[in-house]
């Protein structure tokens, strides 16, 4: 089969005149030639006529507004985004050129005892199955997810919002009691030896009717087995290598491990005494079922915040 155009020996000119579409030919009318090309830096199109991102002025050569470095590819100071379109964290305003409020600093980066969302957890993916990068998380996100862009702040608290698909609300405030260490230290730490922590659970029946309340001091591992914690503003397809307990048990006896040696350190084998949701040992489904004091609930959302320390 062939297709396109062929001038077969000098003097046979007249073959021009037909176009090959493999088994079949038509009339040869013309024929155009392109080459594919890069453009310059600061064009795009076909044609290479148009601004790329990032890129404007007459000849596309000065960083448009929200844009800057060598190459117009970063986020002007206060700008966030693929698109450099939103503000970034700290940051307000129109032109997102003010610090919102809590914040302070020349680059609006201090923010003692704000209260900052970190991740979305559901009733797939709490642990293993949570992606994580630098897009800002959005308090009524559906999709899991895990800010690292705080993982060098150094934090006082964390708290725990988990929601049921029948509305049962379980919120846990975990008390770390210090304030020296960075969101990757606590985890760093509870993963290797494990984190004394005085954690709270209050149990909702309604957002206005508590059914139960408990506060444990516990040594809180998350996952003993989840590697090394995401680093600051590290994107990977998973927030922990093998299994994690957002929550806690009051058996005193057991320390709180997704991947423990003991069985009985997950949340599942405590329920009488357990809140909260768990991914124990490689189980990712287990998403699915909410703690609270000797109830189960089928887990719907999860929302994870720090207070700066």
């Amino acid at each position: 089969l062939s297709f396109g155009v062929r001038n077969c020996g000098e003097k046979d000119q007249s073959s021009c005149s037909t176009l090959f579409l493999g088994s079949t030919s038509n009339t040869h009318s013309r024929s155009v030639i392109s080459v594919l090309a890069s453009c310059p830096l600061g064009w795009e199109g076909p044609q290479c006529d148009t601004c790329a991102l990032g890129w404007t002025g007459a000849k596309c050569d000065t960083c448009a507004s929200r844009w800057t470095g060598a190459r117009c590819t970063i986020c002007s100071l206060g700008w966030a985004g693929p698109n450099c379109d939103f503000c970034d964290r700290g940051w307000s305003g129109p032109n997102c050129d003010t610090c919102d409020n809590g914040w302070s600093g020349s680059n609006c980066d201090i923010c003692r005892g704000c209260n900052v969302t970190i991740a979305v957890l559901t009733s797939s993916a709490c642990a293993e199955n949570v992606p994580v990068g630098t897009e800002p998380v959005g308090l009524y996100q559906t999709t899991p997810y895990f800010n690292s862009d705080m993982m060098n702040t150094k934090v006082s608290k964390l708290e725990q919002f988990s929601v049921s698909s029948s509305n049962t609300i379980v919120h846990i405030e975990y008390d770390l009691q210090r304030n020296d260490l960075t969101l990757f230290e606590v985890f760093d730490t509870a993963r290797s030896t494990g984190l004394l922590i005085v954690m709270t659970a209050t149990a909702y029946s309604s957002p206005s009717s508590v059914s139960s309340r408990k506060t444990s001091t516990v040594v809180w591992r998350f996952s003993s087995r989840m590697g090394t914690p995401p680093t600051q503003s590290e994107s990977r397809s998973y927030f922990s290598a093998n299994g994690g307990i957002w929550g806690f048990h009051s058996y005193s006896s057991r320390e709180v491990d997704g991947y423990s040696s003991r069985s009985d350190s997950c949340l599942q084998y405590s329920s009488s005494k357990a809140y909260g949701v768990e991914n124990c040992r490689d189980n990712s489904f287990q998403c699915s079922t909410l703690y609270s004091a000797g109830l189960t609930k089928k887990h719907s959302r999860t929302v994870i915040f720090i207070t700066v320390a």
